[in-house]
Formats: C-alpha cells, sequence, structure tokens
C-alpha cells in the first residue's frame, strides 16, 4: 500500500509541474497592425506600390510589392497570369518575418484568373525590421515558389 501511495504522489507532483508549466508558459503571437491583412487597393496604398522582386513561375509572374507611402508601407503578393485558358487551383500568400504572420488567398475552381489578368493578396505591415516575402504554389503538391524578402 505504502509503494501504491509513493507512486501516486510522484505522479500527482509530475502532472502539477506540467499542468504548472503549460499555464504559466507564454504563447507567442504574430503581431498585428492596423494595415494588416486589408486590400491594398481599397486602402489606397496600391498607389504607391512599386515591384520590388519579380519572378517567372508556373502560369505567370509572381511579384513582391511594396507601398512607398509612409502611411502604408506595407507588401502583398501579386500574381499575372500569361496562361491562355486563364488560371486555377493554387494558393498565393505572403509571409513576414520574424513574426511569421501570413495572409493566404486560395483561387480554387470554378474561379480563375481570367488570361493576362492580375490578383493580388491582402497586405502586411513591411515597415523597420520586417522583412515579407511572396509565394504561390499549385494544388496537388506543387513546388512552392518564392520571391526575395523585403
Amino acid at each position: 500500500m505504502r509503494r501504491y501511495r509513493k507512486k501516486l504522489r510522484t505522479t500527482l507532483a509530475g502532472l502539477l509541474a506540467l499542468v504548472t508549466v503549460g499555464i504559466f508558459s507564454p504563447t507567442v503571437f504574430a503581431d498585428n497592425w492596423p494595415l494588416d491583412n486589408t486590400d491594398p487597393v481599397s486602402t489606397g496604398c496600391a498607389n504607391s506600390g512599386v515591384t520590388k522582386f519579380s519572378r517567372n513561375v508556373d502560369g505567370g509572374v509572381l511579384d513582391l510589392r511594396f507601398s512607398t507611402n509612409p502611411n502604408c508601407y506595407t507588401a502583398w503578393a501579386r500574381f499575372t497570369d500569361n496562361d491562355p485558358n486563364g488560371y486555377t487551383n493554387f494558393t498565393l500568400w505572403v509571409n513576414r518575418l520574424p513574426d511569421g504572420k501570413q495572409d493566404v488567398l486560395h483561387v480554387t475552381f470554378p474561379y480563375y484568373v481570367n488570361p493576362g489578368g492580375q490578383i493580388w493578396s491582402y497586405q502586411l505591415w513591411d515597415g523597420g525590421t520586417y522583412q515579407v516575402y511572396a509565394c504561390k504554389q499549385n494544388y496537388g503538391g506543387g513546388q512552392v515558389q518564392c520571391t526575395n524578402a523585403y
């Protein structure tokens, strides 16, 4: 009986330690800035947008766009379709370093980008020491294709 109580006390002490660590451990959250996850066109930030990095990807061109407006300093992904049939079934996103904040856009059939058309993600604040990069991936395990970070 004593052996059983000793094991029980040891087990309960271990569980209490795990629960205490879980309760008091700090949780890491991505930063939230006022223009995060907003449309660069409707906010007016796209008016001062410049392409910082561009690369050919499956189905078109992927750009990392950046707003030079001091009231914005945001970045977003833009995809320009060069497929004569239009383009669908892919994911477009921006990722911010170092906090890992993302904005993800899924383009899924029956929706598609018209031939020669463009589509863009929402924007993330990209001022200070932050850096943002843009990526595109086709559905079905396609290769992840990204720009450099700015």
